[in-house]
């Protein structure tokens, strides 16, 4: 297991992207997770990333205001097309070999509609990866936060990843949206588990740094990770309560649970 920095939550929009990268360099981080990077000139990205050394490892398809995605709404495969083509091109140019795809808003949508639009856009995005290093992931996203998102329940996902049983498209697994929902984490990610390729985290109370004591069941899952020899990533998806660096305590606790082997909690057993 991997830790990686959310360069996107884990800092205030007036800081720079330039400064991210130093900060997150600074505390030990090689790999982070950037969601939309769409709205700087590419070469902006990929300059910051190698200077620093660090590896992106996850893209999101890009959104526009008030969306949260169009490859589950009917009449946008044409749109989701070209989004979907920017996001590969983004992603290989940076070196980023996941991409969440993000399915939008079905709200009273009925299941077999956003469903066979989404399994249609899939199979297309499937095909236009074909040959690449690239994986598609999945993520339920909570009905507090995103009401109306196609999905919310990690199981919602199993008859689509079943269908297509393809290594290119798998489920990314949040703790934080699983918390939210109000499921039992650990047992939760042992069903999912054969389906699992990318896992983010944060505490379900204001999406901030975990409290390891109020939620132990977030450290019960990181052990259980541990068990399954889980070797992929752990995204920092969560707002500081403070700042991004008071915001690593946690992660000396998990030093001390043998739990990381960094001495700033960043590369992970």
């Amino acid at each position: 297991m991997r830790f990686a920095a959310n360069l996107s939550l884990l800092f205030t929009p007036d800081v720079c992207f330039k400064e991210r990268c130093a900060r997150v360099t600074s505390q030990g981080f090689q790999y982070v997770e950037l969601l939309f990077p769409y709205y700087q000139p590419i070469n902006t990205y990929a300059e910051s990333l190698e200077e620093h050394g660090l590896q992106i490892v996850l893209v999101n398809t890009p959104i526009r205001p008030n969306e949260f995605g169009l490859a589950a709404l009917p009449g946008q495969q044409t749109q989701f097309q070209s989004d979907f083509k920017w996001a590969v091109d983004t992603a290989q140019t940076l070196g980023a070999k996941s991409i969440h795809i993000m399915a939008g808003k079905t709200f009273n949508l009925p299941t077999e509609q956003w469903e066979q639009t989404l399994c249609q856009n899939l199979e297309w995005a499937l095909n236009y990866v074909q040959g690449k290093n690239i994986t598609l992931l999945l993520e339920p996203l909570n009905h507090y936060d995103v009401p109306g998102y196609a999905y919310s329940l990690p199981d919602q996902l199993r008859p689509i990843l079943d269908h297509f049983q393809s290594e290119q498209l798998r489920l990314q697994f949040d703790f934080y949206h699983t918390l939210k929902e109000k499921l039992p984490l650990v047992d939760t990610l042992r069903i999912m588990w054969p389906y699992i390729d990318h896992i983010q985290f944060a505490d379900p109370y204001g999406r901030h740094e975990p409290n390891l004591t109020e939620h132990p069941e977030i450290i019960h899952a990181l052990y259980e990770l541990q068990a399954l020899s889980y070797s992929g990533f752990l995204g920092c998806e969560y707002h500081p309560t403070t700042d991004f660096e008071s915001s690593l305590h946690f992660l000396q606790s998990l030093q001390h649970i043998g739990l990381c082997t960094n001495p700033k909690g960043v590369a992970c057993i």
